[in-house]
């Protein structure tokens, strides 16, 4: 890397994103690790955090990112999987057929899916932005290639969600252990040593905090501000073992 810079590419979800009255911008673990660089570098950051996003979506901008930024970076970090992998009562087909129906019809509906969700989805009726095959192939796609073109590559996986919410929607749980086995995998298949798999879900798991400090109760899958401070805190001791 340059003496004096620092190239820095960010690839994320909601997860990674403020959240009004709940994560202020500073709270943010990219934040907090912008902050610790910028002691020792001029950083130069590219922030593609997007809500609702999946890995084919991120997959695409960094393909374009490369085309324009040029194909290299000190450090890229990578946080995906909670869209990809979240069961829904519909496929997302049909959720655009919806939104396009009178207001009053479409409210019912809405209505509908969201009181007999539990329902529909114990029973089978469920769908995945991403099937579990098709996110191997794009994550393993989208990393192979970050670790050839940056110094250091850093992914992170999905945090656990909570028993309200495993009832609103049946089989998240499930769900999010087996993309973070794929998430694993893809880890181990790669073998690269300037790649590092931050367990967010262990950090959380075997913390001596409740879940509902580290992941918003009211939602079961966005992090609070004391876990961006735990992610943040263990890339820092990475960091430091490797920078100082």
């Amino acid at each position: 890397m340059n003496e004096n810079k620092l190239i820095v590419r960010y690839y994320a979800d909601s997860l990674g994103l403020p959240r009004k009255n709940e994560v202020e911008i500073n709270d943010r673990y990219i934040s907090k690790l912008n902050q610790f660089w910028k002691n020792k570098f001029k950083i130069e950051f590219l922030d593609r955090a997007r809500a609702n996003s999946t890995i084919g979506d991120l997959l695409k901008w960094f393909v374009e990112d490369n085309r324009y930024y040029g194909s290299s970076a000190d450090i890229i970090i990578l946080h995906e999987g909670v869209v990809d992998c979240a069961p829904r009562p519909i496929p997302i087909k049909i959720r655009k057929i919806i939104s396009t129906l009178p207001n009053f019809i479409k409210k019912r509906v809405i209505s509908f899916l969201h009181n007999n969700r539990s329902k529909m989805q114990k029973i089978g009726i469920k769908y995945y932005l991403t099937k579990p095959n098709d996110f191997y192939l794009r994550y393993k796609e989208m990393v192979s290639e970050m670790v050839k073109v940056s110094k250091r590559v850093y992914i992170i996986n999905i945090a656990p969600t909570n028993e309200m919410i495993e009832k609103h929607s049946p089989g998240f749980s499930k769900s999010i252990s087996e993309y973070n086995e794929i998430i694993q995998k893809i880890s181990k298949e790669i073998n690269s040593n300037n790649l590092f798999l931050i367990d967010v879900n262990s950090i959380i798991l075997q913390s001596s905090y409740n879940l509902s400090q580290l992941v918003f109760e009211h939602d079961g899958h966005h992090i609070t501000p004391l876990c961006h401070k735990l992610v943040a805190n263990r890339i820092i001791e990475i960091e430091k073992n490797l920078i100082d």
